[in-house]
């Protein structure tokens, strides 16, 4: 599912927020399409779901991708240069 959920958005760059698009997804992976239409429609989500979104809502962080590395980060696609040096400055701190 995760790859076909990156290929979608930053490879065919199609919106993954589109539902038509994300049961298609389901479709393509093989996973209940009615039990995922069903649980996207009502947003209902696990209780570990929302658990999991804690430490990025601690953080202020509402896009993605979002890359944070030694307290310092970038919203959004970025150069493969600039994240290569975010990487390499945390290194060093």
């Amino acid at each position: 599912m995760h790859g076909a959920l990156y290929r979608t958005y930053f490879v065919d760059n199609i919106n993954v927020d589109d539902l038509e698009e994300l049961l298609k997804i389901n479709t393509a992976v093989d996973l209940n399409v009615g039990g995922a239409g069903h649980i996207l429609q009502s947003h209902n989500v696990s209780d570990t779901a929302n658990v999991g979104r804690a430490p990025s809502r601690q953080f202020g962080v509402n896009e993605m991708p979002t890359f944070v590395a030694s307290q310092r980060g970038a919203v959004g696609l970025q150069p493969h240069e600039f994240l290569e040096r975010l990487v390499q400055n945390a290194r060093e701190m």
